[in-house]
């Protein structure tokens, strides 16, 4: 299940605009781009203002710190909060209000539209036959044959809503996999979130590499690969982890291919020499046996 997103206007000249054209001096084509991720950060928080941790930001948008607190900073772009924990944009928040409206219009209708559902569906009422006192033979009879009576070829048995049963089987088994795919995505932001304090530690690119290969999904997307391990403590695998250098290999897959390949190839190198050393051993022997005889005395 595809999951919600929404969009903010991109001015076609902002990189024109003289704030940023002071960030493309400094940090080029990057820090337009960590200035732009920092909006999409905006536009996914809560009231549109991010708590000031750089280190989390720098980890998310894969740049040191160093330059996400000066675009934050130093260009004017963004403006903290009285308590100067947080922050957000001004003009930013200006260009979303009309989206910000519609959505709010969109849920209001959303929660109209099932306070309608809900109260039609507790109007509906299920009307019972009273069973006779006194049962007769005959109408024994016309229950049995109405309970062995056989559906027309060509329909389906239907539910309690007018729906086939199949129909209903297969939207509920689509809704029990949706679930379990949005529990796979919240675990999935809590294994992120566990890794934030090692950033210090071991780098963000690092960290970020970690995460990437050990929150890969299953084809049902309802486990991480981490998850398939029957142990698992972060601390210990990213110990591990830079110990033996994966990260670095995984950048330059040459090296373990190297590794490989050092006993291949003295293998081939001692095959040789032997056989080098058969080949002058005939050669020798083949120079004795042509040498002729002396003579008898």
């Amino acid at each position: 299940m595809a999951k919600e997103a929404f969009y903010f206007p991109h001015d076609c000249n902002a990189r024109n605009d003289e704030k940023l054209i002071s960030v493309r001096m400094k940090y080029g084509a990057q820090g337009y781009g960590v200035y732009f991720m920092i909006l999409e950060r905006l536009m996914e928080s809560t009231d549109h203002i991010l708590v000031k941790d750089y280190n989390v930001i720098a980890f998310d948008v894969r740049v040191d710190s160093s330059i996400v607190k000066e675009i934050v900073e130093n260009f004017g772009l963004f403006v903290f909060a009285e308590d100067g924990k947080y922050f957000y944009s001004e003009s930013f928040n200006r260009r979303l209000k009309p989206f910000d409206n519609l959505r709010e219009q969109r849920r209001q209708a959303g929660i109209k539209s099932a306070e309608k559902r809900a109260e039609l569906s507790n109007r509906s009422t299920t009307v019972q036959r009273p069973l006779a006192e006194n049962p007769t033979k005959e109408s024994k009879v016309k229950n049995s044959k109405e309970k062995k009576e056989k559906l027309p070829k060509g329909s389906e048995k239907k539910s309690d809503l007018g729906k086939p049963e199949a129909e209903v089987k297969k939207a509920e088994q689509a809704n029990k996999l949706a679930a379990a795919k949005a529990a796979t995505k919240k675990r999935q932001e809590d294994f992120y979130n566990s890794l934030i304090p090692y950033v210090e530690r071991y780098g963000p690119e690092m960290v970020r590499n970690f995460f990437d290969y050990w929150s890969e999904m299953n084809k049902s997307e309802t486990k991480m690969k981490f998850e398939l391990n029957k142990t698992w403590e972060v601390a210990k695998r990213l110990a591990t982890w830079a110990k033996n250098n994966f990260d670095h290999e995984r950048r330059n897959p040459n090296i373990s291919n190297n590794r490989s390949n050092k006993g291949g190839i003295a293998t081939r190198t001692n095959a040789q020499d032997a056989r080098t050393s058969l080949e002058h051993l005939g050669e020798l022997c083949d120079a004795i046996l042509q040498q002729p005889s002396s003579p008898e005395t």
